[in-house]
């Protein structure tokens, strides 16, 4: 049997959470506030550090969680525990709210200007508010050819790191951490944003 010093000493040091924000280029802009990437995974996180917070705001989102899952826990004064979708359209919301990870979670989240999201999508932003809800069951048909496709693939891969001459996401990421540009690729891609979108 190893020694349980020498065992300890073998374990891989664990790493911090990344998060990128990209900013959109010109051909997006005018419909997409900013795409985020979340990557927990390895982090090992316990207690309030699986918490995610965030204020009262105005955009819409579409969220794809590719490992992991993540309950609403708060929202106003609320204590509620609600499960969100592994590809979840969010509405505007008027308080803050939290989020808690369930295992380890590796996000990418498109933020949409509210009008432009029903602009381009039809959903009724009243029925969104303060919700989070499966994808399938909002967005027209002719926006759902990019929500299943990538949530297998990524049931299957971990998430490998796209290749630097099909990656939109490589252009210019905003504060963020050296490493892997995460989901940006394959999301934006099947999204059929303009060649430009992410800058």
């Amino acid at each position: 049997m190893r020694h349980p010093t020498a065992f300890h000493a073998a374990r891989p040091s664990l790493r911090s959470p990344v998060t990128r924000i990209w900013l959109p280029g010109a051909g997006a802009a005018g419909f997409v506030y900013a795409f985020i990437a979340r990557d927990a995974r390895g982090c090992d996180l316990e207690g309030a550090a699986r918490l995610n917070r965030f204020p009262a705001g105005a955009y819409c989102s579409i969220n794809w969680f590719l490992d992991g899952r993540v309950d609403i826990v708060a929202h106003g004064g609320d204590t509620v525990r609600r499960p969100v979708a592994r590809c979840a359209v969010g509405g505007c919301q008027t308080a803050p709210f939290a989020s808690e990870n369930e295992g380890d979670v590796h996000a990418f989240i498109a933020m949409f200007y509210p009008d432009a999201f029903h602009a381009l999508f039809g959903v009724d932003l009243a029925a969104l508010q303060n919700r989070f809800v499966d994808a399938l069951e909002v967005l027209p048909v002719h926006a759902r050819h990019c929500l299943t496709p990538y949530s297998r693939r990524a049931t299957t891969t971990r998430a490998a790191a796209p290749s630097r001459t099909s990656s939109p996401a490589t252009a210019r990421p905003r504060r963020c951490r050296s490493g892997r540009a995460c989901a940006a690729s394959a999301a934006g891609s099947r999204w059929r944003w303009p060649a430009n979108s992410l800058g």
